[in-house]
């Protein structure tokens, strides 16, 4: 049973979506709760599938419509309310305090709900991938989903330290003290860290108040979800229009394609995460959507005039701000 209408997705304030926020709940809430309490903190009991459970359609996540693989594992935590999720074919309940730690290639739904009836719930998310994590926090509540924007922290210790964790509590000899004592290690070595912030939204167009709201709606759709596989059918479809004519928006009012543009906004955020954290250029294309290093080289030189390598390599001479919507 699919809810009837995407929630939107909004920015979430710096009062409750900046890192020192962010930080304060890894520091003050989570490390003392597995101290306490071990690695039980992210094991919730699974119940059975309900019926009538799905997963929550949002704005930004305008392919997917059932529970889905990421390809790394991640931590969730529930600061407030009662999350609720899929996993694989199970159903998590998870009040605040508690979480859920997610295996890569395991089908979710991030977002779950029973019928029409949506929980209101605050989580802190901790994806890990090979070269570093990103840190974000998101609030589901009836009428929005809340997003603040990532922290990147380009730090492979700490993908290591998880990465033995994740081994040890998925052995049938799982060795509780270790385990534990990994987890803390890793969470404190993330509170201590200065992360980038990656902000998509900071390059919506000058305008957008003005534009029209099924392009306003697009383009909402492109930034907070600017990593994710795109279909301008999908995307059309979560703006209540027809592709042909959200193309027409987009060539009326930006001179470009949905999928020009997003290719630009890919492209401006690897070029930030280049110049401030000089990952490799395999690492950063993925980090932006794209698993074929060679394809996203291409498209880089096209749209900079430089290739990728040259960027890491003269990072005080360029500019961090250079997306310009098209007009």
């Amino acid at each position: 049973m699919p809810s009837l209408r995407p929630l939107p997705t909004v920015l979430m304030d710096n009062r409750h979506g900046a890192w020192e926020v962010l930080r304060d709940v890894i520091s003050t809430r989570l490390i003392p709760q597995v101290d306490r309490k071990g690695v039980v903190v992210f094991c919730p009991r699974p119940l059975p599938l309900p019926k009538d459970g799905h997963m929550v359609s949002f704005h930004d996540v305008w392919v997917r419509a059932r529970p889905y693989p990421e390809r790394f594992p991640q931590l969730a935590y529930v600061i407030a309310g009662h999350g609720e999720m899929i996993l694989g074919d199970q159903w998590l309940s998870v009040p605040a305090g508690l979480g859920v730690f997610v295996p890569a290639g395991v089908p979710q739904a991030p977002h779950a709900m029973r019928g029409d009836r949506i929980q209101m719930s605050d989580w802190l998310r901790i994806l890990v991938y090979p070269f570093g994590v990103i840190v974000h926090r998101c609030r589901l509540v009836p009428t929005a989903h809340e997003k603040s924007i990532r922290y990147f922290i380009p730090d492979t210790t700490l993908s290591a330290l998880f990465n033995a964790w994740a081994r040890g509590v998925q052995t049938p000899s799982a060795n509780d003290l270790r385990d534990k004592s990994l987890l803390c290690a890793f969470l404190c070595l993330l509170a201590e860290a200065t992360p980038v912030p990656v902000n998509p939204m900071e390059a919506l167009p000058n305008d957008f108040a003005t534009l029209p709201p099924p392009l306003q709606k697009a383009l909402l759709a492109l930034h907070s979800g600017f990593n994710q596989a795109f279909r301008l059918t999908a995307l059309a479809q979560r703006c209540f229009v027809s592709p042909y004519y959200l193309c027409h928006l987009f060539r009326q009012h930006l001179q470009t394609t949905p999928l020009e543009y997003l290719v630009r906004l890919r492209l401006t955020i690897a070029r930030q995460l280049l110049e401030q954290v000089g990952l490799s250029i395999g690492d950063v294309a993925v980090l932006v959507g794209y698993q074929d290093w060679r394809h996203f080289h291409r498209l880089f030189v096209r749209h900079f005039g430089v290739p990728p390598s040259a960027v890491r390599s003269h990072k005080d001479a360029l500019s961090h701000r250079i997306f310009k919507p098209p007009r």
